[in-house]
């Protein structure tokens, strides 16, 4: 078994225990040498791709043909990687990936489509840090999700509520609820 993600990350020697090999970081930076050791009959017991950083241009199509749909309330799309914040309550920025990344919108949308081939009136997660930290990205997304008949749900800061243009796309393109991350010593940590 290879065990990797968040948990994984910042436990790395807990998550060893129960697994034949770890990833830590992202994973897929580290994918292709898993896969090809694997292949060998040459598993590491650890791989490290903390310091690597992955294009979110180069995602490829997740497989949500393979998911029973009957176990799922929703279907999870990540349009944005890390967060510019290092809000004391948040770990997943600065453990997985410290450098916020965006995926292009077009990017974004084909995999909505690719959900809706398999279920007509998905419910979407967009599984971010924080989605709304580029709001040119946002409000691009958002208008091209308005055109998609979907209902979504996703994590922020408060600064949406400054934003009526915003608000008014978040409304028009489906949202259906936002978590809303309060941190009182919120530090920027990155320029983007």
């Amino acid at each position: 078994m290879i065990l990797g993600g968040l948990h994984v990350t910042a436990c790395p020697d807990e998550a060893a225990l129960h697994a034949d090999a770890v990833v830590i970081g992202e994973g897929e930076p580290a994918w292709p040498l898993v896969m090809h050791d694997l292949k060998q009959g040459d598993l590491k017991s650890r791989y490290d791709a903390r310091g690597d950083t992955f294009d979110m241009a180069q995602t490829p199509m997740p497989r949500f043909d393979l998911l029973d749909l009957e176990r799922y309330n929703r279907i999870t799309v990540q349009t944005s990687r890390g967060c510019p914040f290092d809000c004391e309550f948040c770990a997943a920025s600065i453990r997985l990936s410290p450098k916020y990344r965006i995926k292009p919108v077009e990017k974004v949308i084909e995999e909505i489509r690719q959900i809706k081939s398999i279920w007509s009136k998905p419910f979407i997660e967009f599984a971010d840090d924080n989605s709304f930290v580029n709001k040119c990205h946002s409000k691009a997304l958002l208008r091209e999700l308005s055109k998609e008949n979907v209902r979504w749900f996703t994590e922020s800061d408060l600064s949406i509520a400054k934003d009526d243009e915003l608000l008014s796309l978040m409304r028009d393109s489906g949202c259906a609820q936002v978590l809303i991350g309060f941190e009182a010593r919120q530090k920027w940590i990155d320029g983007s």
